[in-house]
Order: C-alpha cells, then sequence, then structure tokens
C-alpha cells in the first residue's frame, strides 16, 4: 500500500502534508468563533483541510479537558440540492445531533434525549431550526455536553443552484445570531463560482474570512516528495516540481505510481497524463463556468489572455507590466484564480509578487486546448 494517496482524501500525522499555517488558523479561529471560507480548485485538497481541521478540533477536547468543547459537525452538500431546503435543514439538524449528542462529547456523563422539529410542516425550516437548537441547548444546560459547534461545510458552490440559493440568507443569519444553540462558527469549502458569489457587495456571506489555496511551497513539496523519497536530490525534486507545478494531486499520484509501480520519473509522467487530463477538464470548467467565454484571439477573456501571456512569456510575469501589454485592467483576480485553481504559482520577489504558470502538465494541455 502506497503512503501517498492517489484520489481520497488524508488527514493525520504521516498522511497531510502542507497548508499548516492556514490549518492552525482554522483550528486557532474555530475556538473563538471566526468563520471562514476556503478556496480552491479542483483537487486541491479541500476536503483534507476539512479532515484535518475537524480532527484537531476533536484533539482539543483531550488536551485542554476543562475547556468548553467545540463540535464539528461535518456535511458535504454535493447531493444536498436534490431534496431542496426543508430537506437540507432536516439532514444538517440530524447530522448536528448526532454529533452534540454523542457520548464522546458528554464524558461519563449520560446524554440527554431530545424532541426532533418537525420540519415538514414548517413554513420556514430554518426558523423551526434555530428554535430547535434554543430548545436542545436549554435541555443541554448544566449536564457535562454543554458545549458549542461549529458547521463545516463541504462543496459549497452548490449553494449556488437554484434549489439552494435562498439558503444563502438564513444560512449567514442563523450563523451570525447570537441565539443560543445556533453555530458559532461556519467552514466552508468552495470554487470559483462561489468565490465570485463573495465578491458581491450584498453577498450574504462576504463576511466570511476568505483563505486561497493554491499550489504546495517548496518546503510543502519537499517534505512530501521525502516522506517515500527520502534520498532525493535537488535537480530530481526540482525536474517533479516543473511538471506537476507543486499541485496537490498531481503530486501524489506522480508519486504513488513511482513509488507502487518502481517506475522513474519518465515512466510515471507518462503514466499521470491521462491523469492529469482528467482533471484538467474540470479546470477549465472552474475557469469557463458555463459561460462559453472567448478564449484565444484579440478577444479572449481576460483569464485567457493572462494565461496565454504568461506561456509566451515563459517565466514570472508581473502583472502590471502584463496589464499594459494586454490593455487589460485590472489582471489580480484572474491570476489569484489561476493560483488557487493550482496551475499559476505566486513568489515574492524584492517584496513585489510576480506570477508563474509553472506546472508544465497543464500547460501544454492547455495550450493544446486553446489550438483545437
Amino acid at each position: 500500500m502506497s503512503i501517498y494517496s492517489r484520489d481520497a482524501p488524508v488527514a493525520g500525522p504521516g498522511r497531510f502534508f502542507g497548508r499548516d499555517v492556514l490549518v492552525r488558523s482554522v483550528v486557532a479561529g474555530v475556538q473563538q468563533g471566526r468563520s471562514f471560507a476556503i478556496c480552491g480548485g479542483p483537487k486541491t485538497g479541500r476536503t483534507s483541510i476539512l479532515d484535518q481541521v475537524t480532527g484537531l478540533v476533536e484533539q482539543r477536547w483531550y488536551r485542554e479537558p476543562r475547556a468548553l468543547k467545540t463540535v464539528p459537525v461535518r456535511f458535504d452538500l454535493t447531493d444536498a440540492h436534490v431534496g431542496g431546503p426543508k430537506m437540507l435543514a432536516k439532514q444538517l439538524w440530524a447530522k448536528m445531533r448526532e454529533a452534540v449528542l454523542s457520548p464522546r462529547v458528554f464524558g461519563d456523563g449520560k446524554p440527554i434525549t431530545s424532541v426532533e422539529p418537525d420540519f415538514a410542516r414548517a413554513s420556514d425550516p430554518w426558523v423551526i431550526f434555530v428554535q430547535g437548537c434554543e430548545d436542545l441547548w436549554t435541555d443541554l444546560g448544566g449536564t457535562s455536553g454543554w458545549c458549542n459547534w461549529t458547521l463545516i461545510l463541504d462543496n459549497g458552490d452548490f449553494l449556488l443552484g437554484h434549489k439552494l440559493n435562498s439558503v444563502l440568507e438564513p444560512l449567514s443569519w442563523m450563523v451570525q445570531s447570537k441565539v443560543s444553540g445556533t453555530p458559532s462558527s461556519l467552514v466552508i469549502t468552495i470554487g470559483r463560482a462561489m468565490r465570485e458569489r463573495l465578491r458581491e457587495r450584498r453577498s450574504p456571506l462576504r463576511w466570511l474570512r476568505l483563505a486561497l489555496l493554491g499550489p504546495f511551497r517548496d518546503a510543502e513539496a519537499e517534505a512530501l516528495v521525502r516522506s517515500g523519497f527520502p534520498e532525493a536530490q535537488t535537480p530530481w525534486l526540482r525536474k517533479i516540481y516543473s511538471l506537476t507545478g507543486k499541485h496537490p494531486h498531481l503530486l501524489q499520484n506522480l508519486l504513488s505510481l513511482m513509488e507502487t509501480a518502481s517506475l522513474d520519473l519518465d515512466q510515471a509522467a507518462a503514466e499521470l497524463e491521462p491523469i492529469a487530463h482528467q482533471m484538467f477538464e474540470t479546470v477549465w470548467s472552474e475557469i469557463d463556468l458555463d459561460r462559453g467565454v472567448t478564449y484565444r484571439g484579440a478577444y479572449a477573456a481576460p483569464e485567457h489572455a493572462l494565461m496565454q501571456y504568461a506561456l509566451d512569456v515563459g517565466g514570472e510575469i508581473d502583472l502590471r507590466r502584463a496589464e499594459r501589454d494586454l490593455g487589460i485592467k485590472p489582471l489580480t483576480e484572474f491570476a489569484q484564480m489561476f493560483e488557487y485553481l493550482g496551475v499559476m504559482e505566486k513568489v515574492l520577489r524584492q517584496d513585489s509578487p510576480v506570477y508563474l504558470a509553472s506546472c508544465q502538465l497543464f500547460n501544454r494541455w492547455y495550450a493544446d486546448r486553446v489550438l483545437r
């Protein structure tokens, strides 16, 4: 069995690599009632981060046994749109109730029972949800199960679907309310669609603290490589970084192929290409967002103009010069988009940020895609 993960979330010592600063910030922030939107592209490790955060929040129960527990309540929104707002409220209630009333939360105390809100008859399921929270926490008062809870949502872009779009405002209201028993914080993973929504002045979730993912830093990528290849030499590392752009999914898959199939780097890179191309199609979908934008020629959309400019330069680009050369301004949001999609890297040169299209696998695929 490979120590590297081919296509599944990872968490825990020896499995989860990188994102240490982000994870520590989220764990500490959750304890203080802060909320976060973790923005990344396909396969950049969003779910793994939630797994790691969940585990570390729960570890605090045992490291600080006298402190007020914060109970993480995880929910994946992938299929939540099927039942609409009422079903979502009912599913979230069931997840919260199961987590909060767990014997692990009560410790030596005896868990209590609670009344189930009648979501089917509710005209507004979120009013019923909040009232149910208030009633449940009244019952928890004075017991060993008294706690806070944080709502942890994966695949937050599904909230933008026509069946769940109405949930955004009550969700925001519920998390920010001071009603006893409502979630003390929210952690949600998002992609480009929700990132664009959060930029709107009237967005219900505009108040979330935004954390942008991207490729691994050199030290993070090196730690991952050396966990399986401790004798790796610098030239070999640089070739891996250039090929994968230090994208977490590509890096894990490449290393797994070399480890489990005993392939050399060139052989593993050839085996990686179809895996990479499948992922790049989802990256393209994030760039396009079903808009069917023009992606080549003089009328190319700004994001495509920027990527093609980066490929033409073939090295680090300064956005101010790119804006002058392309006659498009501003380009910062598009550079950030490519960064959190994991196919462009931001580095500091004399305290000034420059960007690099650092993933050779993506660069070749993108150039071929544009020329089709």
